[in-house]
């Protein structure tokens, strides 16, 4: 068994956003938003709806490559046909979630991360000065925890668990009259790079994000907090989706995107903007854009336009398709390089979901019965979130060796990776509800 060392820095309550993970679908939650205000508007039923409906019976005989009936339009025949997912019948849900089955079928081999990866428990305090907090991220970079002090003072600070040092960055009782944002806001960390820190706030319970939210970025260098933009707000636009997002940050600025509908039954509109460093300014980089992710030195996104709720071709910044959807429930990340999937197939009557991580060629990881997505992609590793139901092994895929990478030391029944340094050699792995937390350092 793997021996690892032990860093005691602070306990933490984390407040964990799944902001920078790519969501797309072509029923994502923007547009079941969608499709449940249409249906409340008396339109017909949506094509999201048809995708969910309940499917037909599947052949009993597992040994077959029996396919779901889709003369009535319930499932995509030719995404059925194609997928790896719907290859084989699905168990049935006391199969899929008995105990004794394996929580993952791996594709590649599956090796023990023991040769590779250095592990080191952080053990975490109760209190920073004397005060509750809750992590917001890690800059490991800089060997920092980004973390919100509660109670008094209520500020945004920066713990280095190597030196066991606290500075405090900035007050988070920020009132902006111009965004709503009330004084007790709440932070969510969403990336940083080369010292800069980038940030949503929004007021007390406004977790979806639509009243006040605004896109902040710290410089640690000049210590200034500056707001680079505000989101379509409730009051103006009461159909403003701010759900996961990605955000691309790079050497001259940041990519992301805001999405909303002007009206009931109106088409799904989202933008892709730049916020340029130097001219400190945002602009509209490409109309009918959603969920960029790193692609070369700026980005890729889905694109769509106005007619349609789905954005199903994956292009470039040039214009260049890298791929017209041919899965459902994607999840997408990429490194700059490498792009991979999340994808899943439904069987409403067996009460099931099969999961798969795959290449963008194709090229199935694993599946899996459980809820596995993937977290982040760095230049070596697909980091991925998973609730295990049984106990079972953290893992990650590396790129290079094209291998599962398991750490068989760390027994958990969930796992999820937070943020990874910017050449993908250090990682920070939280089990079992955040009660354990990991630096994970490649040799």
């Amino acid at each position: 068994m793997m021996k690892f060392r032990k860093i005691i820095i602070p306990m933490a309550v984390c407040i964990i956003g799944l902001i920078g993970i790519g969501v797309f679908s072509p029923k994502n939650s923007r547009q079941n938003q969608s499709d449940r205000q249409d249906a409340q508007a008396g339109q017909e039923k949506t094509e999201s709806e048809r995708e969910t409906a309940q499917t037909e019976m599947l052949n009993e005989d597992k040994e077959s490559n029996s396919l779901p009936n889709t003369e009535n339009n319930v499932y995509d025949k030719k995404i059925v046909e194609s997928s790896y997912l719907w290859r084989d019948a699905f168990l049935s849900g006391d199969d899929a979630l008995d105990k004794e089955s394996p929580n993952y079928t791996f594709l590649v081999d599956a090796v023990s991360a023991n040769d590779m990866i250095q592990i080191t428990e952080l053990v975490m305090p109760e209190t920073i000065n004397g005060y509750a907090y809750g992590t917001m991220g890690w800059i490991l970079d800089r060997n920092l925890c980004i973390v919100q002090l509660a109670s008094e003072p209520e500020e945004i600070g920066a713990w280095n668990y190597m030196t066991n040092e606290y500075e405090g960055l900035f007050s988070a009782k920020i009132l902006d009259e111009d965004t709503d944002v009330q004084p007790e806001s709440r932070f969510g960390f969403n990336d940083s790079k080369d010292g800069k820190l980038l940030m949503l706030s929004s007021g007390i319970g406004m977790v979806n994000a639509s009243l006040g939210t605004v896109l902040w970025l710290y410089d640690f260098e000049t210590s200034e907090m500056k707001k680079i933009y505000t989101y379509n707000r409730t009051k103006d636009n009461p159909y403003n989706y701010l759900s996961p997002q990605n955000f691309v940050m790079t050497e001259d600025g940041i990519y992301f995107e805001d999405s909303f509908r002007t009206d009931v039954g109106a088409g799904f509109y989202s933008k892709i903007l730049f916020y340029d460093y130097d001219r400190q300014e945002v602009v509209t980089e490409r109309n009918f854009g959603v969920n960029p992710i790193r692609y070369g030195d700026s980005y890729a996104c889905f694109t769509g336009d106005i007619t349609t709720t789905r954005y199903n071709t994956l292009i470039d910044r040039n214009g260049n398709v890298l791929w017209e959807v041919d899965e459902y429930g994607c999840d997408i990340a990429g490194n700059g390089e490498d792009i991979f999937i999340t994808a899943q197939a439904n069987n409403d009557e067996k009460m099931v979901t099969r999961f798969g991580i795959r290449t963008l060629d194709g090229r199935y990881i694993l599946t899996t019965y459980r809820v596995c997505r993937i977290n982040s992609v760095t230049p070596k590793a697909v980091l991925v979130r998973t609730d295990c139901l049984n106990e079972d092994y953290p893992f990650l895929y590396d790129i290079k060796t094209d291998k599962i990478l398991r750490f068989d030391s760390i027994p958990c029944t969930n796992f999820y990776f937070m943020q990874a340094s910017s050449d993908g050699n250090r990682m920070i792995l939280c089990t079992d509800n955040f009660k354990k937390v990991y630096l994970l350092e490649y040799k």
